[in-house]
């Protein structure tokens, strides 16, 4: 019996698994100019707009503390392309248009 529920054929609650890596992300790291808003916000209020980003994934403030676990999660929630390796390396190179990316992401999926 355990056999039979442990690849979840016959849960009739069981979900389907979110498809990983299958797409790009819908803007480019450094595409802020398409955004001047969240540009701006990103490069002298990052901390407000980490909070914001980690608000939309209902996830607590003070997650902005971890922002490449934000990255981590938005891309394996919606499918996008990417290793936890890139979201921390890119994090500390680049974290203000990394995370002015995710904002533009969660805008462009309507969350």
């Amino acid at each position: 019996m355990a056999d039979m529920d442990a690849n979840n054929n016959n849960n009739p609650n069981a979900t389907a698994p979110i498809p990983q890596n299958v797409r790009q992300w819908s803007s480019p790291v450094f595409g802020c100019l398409a955004d001047i808003k969240t540009c701006l916000c990103g490069m002298f209020f990052l901390p407000c707009l980490e909070c914001q980003v980690a608000s939309r994934l209902n996830e607590p403030c003070m997650s902005f503390c971890f922002p490449a676990n934000l990255r981590t999660k938005l891309r394996t929630q919606y499918g996008i392309q990417g290793d936890v390796y890139s979201d921390g390396c890119g994090m500390a190179c680049c974290g203000p248009f990394l995370v002015c990316q995710m904002d533009r992401e969660l805008t462009a999926l309507g969350v």
